[in-house]
């Protein structure tokens, strides 16, 4: 399947729809193009292969696309889901993306919660609810009503 005509009623090159989401989706999803003849390119990769138009011409065509992420300070990766298949428009192709993404960025959202909570929130686990678990600041689940990091976590 071709999705390149489906990418390309949004977007001018794979390279800017990869930057559309991850400047737009709070995990900074990655993002790969499984393209014919070359693989898989992931990232700031897909800049190398220049405008749909170019792509087209060189008869280039992308035939998936996946999305992941990592989480910043663990060492938690996502996995991909892998969007392919026939779409009957941009409209469905895209839903399927986005849905891909929003299973990404909740997945890496719940491992940002369970393993970023500042000192705050280590205080409350070891202390306040009776755990004895010797958690440490960026090392325990954020507690949602820290009055420190206010249910965000410590920003790495």
């Amino acid at each position: 399947m071709d999705l390149t005509p489906m990418i390309e009623s949004r977007y001018e090159s794979p390279y800017e729809m990869y930057r559309s989401y991850y400047k737009y989706t709070a995990c900074g999803p990655s993002m790969g193009a499984l393209v014919s003849g070359r693989g898989w390119l992931w990232c700031d990769s897909l800049r190398g292969l220049g405008t749909l138009v170019q792509m087209r011409e060189r008869g280039e065509r992308i035939e998936a696309v996946s999305v992941s992420s990592i989480v910043e300070g663990t060492d938690a990766e996502v996995p991909s889901i892998e969007v392919e298949g026939q779409f009957a428009d941009e409209r469905a192709f895209f839903g399927a993306l986005d849905r891909a993404v929003d299973e990404v960025d909740k997945e890496a959202h719940a491992i940002w919660l369970d393993t970023h909570g500042c000192e705050a929130c280590a205080r409350h686990w070891n202390e306040d609810a009776g755990i004895e678990s010797g958690y440490e600041a960026g090392d325990c689940p954020v507690w949602a009503d820290c009055p420190e990091c206010h249910g965000d976590g410590e920003v790495c």
